[in-house]
């Protein structure tokens, strides 16, 4: 009698399973998309105060980095024109959707207006994997206001770079594009959550590691001319350490260049 009972269970809750719908992947209440010729700047995902979602002057290759969370290595398959064209997307989210959901309706919107489709492949390659220091993270938390990494000035032959409101994960995708010496795919190994403010700098003429020799200002002061990138990761309590390992790739099969209309 009891297997019989178990047994009923098993296949009732086995049709329940069956007769469920899938979730719906969450998408924009209304997306206008606009061909960009050729101004302002490129930016990423803006959210502003009631929901609206800004994407300026974006290339499609852009989009779908930015959506899935992509270095330009972890993208196979795209055809030629994919950085060509510059788009304008404002787009309608509920207020208070997160950076993550809002990434999640970018993708529905590329599948529904760009005819995108995807699959997944896991491919061995040399990457750094992005972990807290010895010393551990120090990170501020993120202030609000909208995302953005923006060039300061700095000494001469030095650099910096001041973010506001990025994810970790986000920092590892966009770190290959600050600097020839990130010059590999970044995979964030940290385990921290939430977004954060931090200003890094570092010296473009220096090694993978090692500082530059001393120098001075017109003045005749001392400037500590630090190390590359790779050494100024220890500001905010990060580095970055050179591993092989296997990492998911999105490979492209379908996408259109002109999307639906409005």
């Amino acid at each position: 009698m009891a297997r019989t009972i178990c047994l009923i269970m098993i296949l009732t809750l086995s049709y329940a399973a069956l007769g469920q719908t899938p979730a719906k992947a969450p998408e924009f209440e209304v997306a206008d998309i606009k061909l960009n010729h050729g101004s302002g700047d490129a930016g990423r995902i803006q959210i502003l105060p009631g929901g609206q979602v800004n994407l300026p002057n974006i290339t499609l290759k852009s989009l779908i980095m930015l959506s899935y969370g992509l270095n330009e290595d972890m993208l196979r398959g795209a055809p030629s024109w994919i950085d060509a064209d510059h788009y304008d997307i404002v787009a309608k989210a509920p207020p208070g959707t997160s950076r993550d959901v809002v990434r999640a309706m970018v993708q529905s919107l590329l599948a529904d207006r760009f005819k995108l489709t995807i699959h997944r492949e896991d491919k061995p390659a040399e990457v750094y994997e992005m972990v807290v220091a010895k010393s551990g993270p120090k990170l501020q938390k993120a202030s609000g206001g909208p995302q953005q990494c923006r060039w300061n000035s700095a000494a001469p032959g030095m650099v910096q770079r001041e973010c506001h409101n990025m994810t970790m994960a986000e920092v590892a995708s966009s770190l290959p594009n600050w600097g020839p010496k990130v010059d590999l795919p970044v995979v964030d190994l940290t385990g921290i959550q939430g977004a954060f403010d931090f200003t890094l700098t570092w010296n473009t003429s220096v090694g993978d590691t090692g500082n530059a020799d001393a120098a001075a200002d017109a003045a005749g002061n001392a400037i500590d001319r630090g190390g590359s990138i790779l050494d100024a990761m220890d500001q905010i309590g990060l580095k970055l350490e050179r591993r092989k390992r296997s990492i998911s790739v999105v490979v492209i099969d379908h996408v259109e260049r002109t999307p639906t209309p409005n």
